[in-house]
């Protein structure tokens, strides 16, 4: 999955990816130039989902899906600079496989698919260490336990 993004002087811009690689096209020199963004080597590998934005002074954003991991690119001064925004490290915990961007007015980035909306977070989840006192009892059978 790609997506591409326009700025305002008419240039266009487009990432995807292939095979385990994140690509980026533009064509702001007046021809197509393409480059790998993120490779397995640089912490990226395989990409289920690539989101781009252009900032106000023409700055390339990318977020995408890293193994796993939300991963965020930006291009200035002609280098890609490369950040882990979220690595889990939880088995079936990852960052799905819809990833957007969204630049807000004061140029601030979301990385979450609401479109600047708001959203209902999910759950979570918390760990809790409890001490009880009494006689356990299944619930089906309360008057087996004892409360204190």
């Amino acid at each position: 999955m790609g997506q591409s993004g326009a700025e305002a002087a008419g240039s266009c811009h487009a990432a995807w990816f292939v095979g385990d690689s994140v690509v980026y096209s533009t064509n702001a020199s007046g021809r197509w130039v393409t480059e790998t963004v993120d490779t397995p080597e640089f912490g990226g590998g395989v990409t289920y989902s690539v989101a781009i934005a252009v900032d106000a002074q023409g700055k390339v954003h990318l977020a995408y899906d890293g193994t796993r991991r939300l991963r965020y690119a930006v291009k200035s001064a002609g280098a890609w600079t490369l950040t882990t925004v979220h690595d889990p490290g939880i088995p079936g915990y990852d960052v799905g496989d819809d990833i957007s961007m969204d630049l807000d007015a004061d140029g601030a980035i979301v990385t979450e698919p609401t479109d600047l909306q708001i959203a209902v977070p999910h759950k979570g989840f918390a760990w809790l260490e409890v001490e009880t006192r009494g006689r356990a009892a299944h619930g089906s059978r309360p008057d087996e336990g004892r409360d204190l």
